[in-house]
C-alpha cells in the first residue's frame, strides 16, 4: 500500500482490517473518503435539505486526508528481503 491507493483500494484494506493474520505493508494511503460533487437531497418525510457528496465512506481505522497506516512502514522499493527479515524475527523463524 502506498498514497497512491484511495477510494476503492482503500475499501479493500478496510476489508483487509478484519481478516486474520495480514499484514499491510508500505505507506500511509491517499484518505480520500469523500469526494465527487456535491449532491443535494430532500428527505421525503420532513423535506429537509441537505447536500452532501455522492460518494462518501466512513471506516474504523480510517482519517480523512491520511488514510491508513500500514503495519510495517516500508518506502523502500526492495521491500521483500527487509520484511522476510522482520517478519522472521517477529515469528521467531531460522529461515
Amino acid at each position: 500500500m502506498n498514497s497512491l491507493i484511495a477510494s476503492a483500494g482503500e475499501s479493500m484494506i478496510s476489508i483487509c482490517n478484519n481478516v486474520k493474520d495480514v499484514i499491510k505493508i508500505g505507506t500511509n494511503t491517499m484518505g480520500c473518503g469523500c469526494f465527487g460533487e456535491v449532491q443535494s437531497y430532500i428527505l421525503p418525510q420532513s423535506h429537509a435539505k441537505i447536500g452532501i457528496p455522492y460518494k462518501t465512506f466512513f471506516m474504523e481505522g480510517f482519517t480523512e486526508g491520511t488514510g491508513f497506516m500500514p503495519d510495517y512502514w516500508m518506502d523502500d522499493e526492495n521491500m521483500i528481503e527487509p520484511f522476510t527479515n522482520w517478519l522472521n524475527k517477529k515469528l521467531n523463524l531460522d529461515i
